[in-house]
């Protein structure tokens, strides 16, 4: 399996060859989307090496370099998305739309709609808590105390 590099230089590097090659197509499909929300007048924000267009409520999803997410801006969910586009980079490439993408919106809308028929955590399948952990722990690693700060003072910093 691939080692994520331990210096920032290095993983971004390699971060962004995997993800205009072997996980071209989820990147080609969040870019298409990308532009559509950009004509549309949303604004991405960076979070790590992804670009995330904050417009949902408690859910986002991962397109590549690309991602929607919640609106509040939630850390949480960043790393998960952040994840899921590591999944892609380091693990599935091109079979992330249907070993990861497809499932977990299928699981969450089932989950959405279906809530008394579930009766397990959100991360306790495979793929979610894969995208969580690597997600996290890529954050951790890569970023240093003063990004940390930065970010809990995001919109301090922005407004």
């Amino acid at each position: 399996m691939l080692k994520i590099p331990k210096n920032k230089t290095g993983f971004i590097i390699l971060y962004w060859i995997l993800s205009f090659t072997w996980a071209l197509p989820t990147t080609l499909l969040g870019l298409l989307i990308a532009i559509s929300l950009l004509i549309t007048g949303h604004k991405p924000k960076k979070f790590c090496t992804m670009f995330s267009f904050p417009l949902t409520k408690d859910w986002g999803l991962e397109l590549g370099i690309f991602a929607i997410v919640d609106k509040e801006w939630s850390l949480d969910l960043l790393c998960h998305e952040y994840g899921h586009q590591l999944q892609a980079c380091f693990v599935w490439g091109p079979l992330q739309l249907f070993v990861v993408t497809i499932p977990s919106i299928i699981r969450y809308w089932y989950r959405e709609l279906f809530p008394k028929r579930v009766h397990t955590d959100y991360d306790d399948i495979w793929f979610e808590h894969d995208a969580t952990f690597r997600g996290t722990m890529a954050f951790n690693c890569v970023h240093t105390q003063e990004e940390w700060d930065h970010f809990f003072n995001y919109e301090e910093l922005n407004s």
